[in-house]
């Protein structure tokens, strides 16, 4: 027994030793290869990571920027420009595809670069380039702006969600944020000394969007008083608490009238303080933004005469009225806008067409000729069939001041939840209103009946 019991403590004795041999040896070869592993883990996790794969591809935009610009300098060479090494020549963006480039041989530049992008639109597979001029750079350099504006333009577009509340910059009357380019860029309106704007588009295309938008940066300036007409005053029911409302043409009539009446009194107060026009704005001399939505259905319009003869052209009148405010007004600190589906001539007139071009904004549903969209002067800078019917939302924008031919932009979208929220931050802005003169209420019927 004494031999069964010594023989069985050395084979459990010499088992123990394996074991732990075994797991000696692993726990070695663990040690040897943990730093592999640990490599291997840090790699595996630094490609998988968010911020490698940003910078991925983030090299990848940096690498074709690089490559148009070098597409573009061999059209200049082909061109007949010979950039110098000194010159400032930037690619900074790819849809659309946009160069800064301040030239240090001045003079013939310009006619030959303008010359150059329009034969170079193939290469760069674009629709149409614009040139723009720029201030001198630090060395005391011209430079130009080059865009060209690629077929992926509108598709990147339509594809963005641009709302209300991305828009983070607060509204100044020199800077109203309105939407986005495709570069992401901010697009705005302007109230700074301009005269007003136009705002056209066929149903479902934009236009109430962007109106709406536009509406609600306003209600957020000070000393802003905020007039809005239309027919379809219920659209506007939200800003009750912050604009005045009308939709009776006999009241938009009256509003429009004393707007110029109080153009009177405030060009006799420029005189009285030797001011050639109204700069500063307080509660007692507001700013005044008219906005007229469906304006062509409102220039139609009649009344009734109740002693049976001709009927009233109330709409003839209301455009009258119109033409003198945007003639002369935005000296005295009111601007006007005109909202509807289309600008024609039968239904605004040509002169009052011309003197309301400061803003222009104009969304198309594919089927609308251009020259009723963006007038004819600007037909050729912004044809509205480059925009699809499945664009919603996507449409020109001019500001001037801003620029020099119109841009693709996508309008904010404001949900009515936000609406009704910027209302009641902004109800206490609202200046005290007017009281018009009233004139006898008639009923509004079509032209021709």
């Amino acid at each position: 027994m004494d031999w069964i019991e010594d023989h069985l403590r050395l084979s459990i004795l010499s088992l123990g030793f394996i074991v732990c041999g075994v797991l000696a040896l692993f726990g070695l070869y663990a040690a040897a290869i943990f730093p592999l592993w640990l490599s291997l883990g840090i790699i595996y996790n630094s490609i998988r990571h968010p911020e490698s794969e940003v910078s991925l591809q983030q090299d990848g935009r940096d690498r074709n920027r690089k490559q148009l610009k070098e597409q573009f300098l061999d059209c200049l060479r082909k061109g007949g420009i010979k950039p110098q090494d000194e010159e400032q020549f930037e690619c900074l963006d790819e849809n659309p595809i946009r160069f800064i480039y301040h030239p240090m041989l001045y003079g013939s530049t310009e006619k030959k670069l303008r010359r150059i992008v329009e034969e170079s639109l193939p290469i760069f597979k674009a629709i149409r380039v614009d040139v723009e001029q720029l201030p001198p750079n630090d060395d005391g350099y011209f430079g130009y702006e080059i865009i060209y504006y690629t077929e992926t333009e509108i598709t990147t577009l339509t594809a963005m969600k641009v709302l209300f509340n991305d828009m983070k910059e607060k509204p100044t009357r020199e800077r109203i944020p309105i939407g986005r380019y495709a570069t992401g860029e901010t697009a705005y309106m302007t109230l700074d000394g301009v005269v007003s704007g136009m705002l056209s588009g066929q149903s479902r295309s934009g236009k109430s969007a962007a109106t709406s938008s536009f509406i609600a940066m306003l209600s957020q300036l000070k000393n802003e008083r905020l007039i809005v007409c239309s027919n379809k005053i219920m659209d506007f029911k939200a800003y009750e608490s912050r604009a005045e409302l009308h939709d009776d043409p006999i009241d938009i009539l009256n509003v429009v009238n004393a707007l110029n009446r109080e153009a009177e009194r405030r060009k006799a107060y420029c005189l009285l303080h030797g001011l050639k026009k109204i700069e500063g704005f307080s509660e007692e001399l507001p700013h005044i933004t008219l906005i007229i939505d469906e304006y062509a259905i409102l220039r139609a319009s009649v009344i009734e005469d109740p002693d049976g003869k001709k009927p009233r052209k109330i709409g003839d009148e209301i455009d009258r009225a119109v033409f003198v405010a945007a003639s002369r007004n935005a000296a005295y600190g009111m601007s006007i806008f005109l909202i509807t589906q289309r600008f024609m001539s039968g239904l605004v007139d040509t002169t009052t067409r011309s003197l309301l071009t400061s803003n222009l904004l104009g969304f198309s549903s594919g089927d609308a000729r251009s020259d009723e969209m963006l007038f004819d002067t600007r037909a050729d800078e912004a044809p509205s069939c480059e925009i699809p019917i499945s664009s919603k939302g996507v449409g020109y924008i001019f500001c001037e001041g801003y620029m020099n031919k119109p841009r693709l932009f996508k309008a904010a979208y404001i949900d009515e939840k936000t609406e009704k929220r910027i209302v009641e931050e902004t109800k206490h802005l609202r200046p005290k209103d007017t009281t018009y003169e009233k004139a006898e209420r008639l009923p509004l019927q079509a032209r021709g009946r």
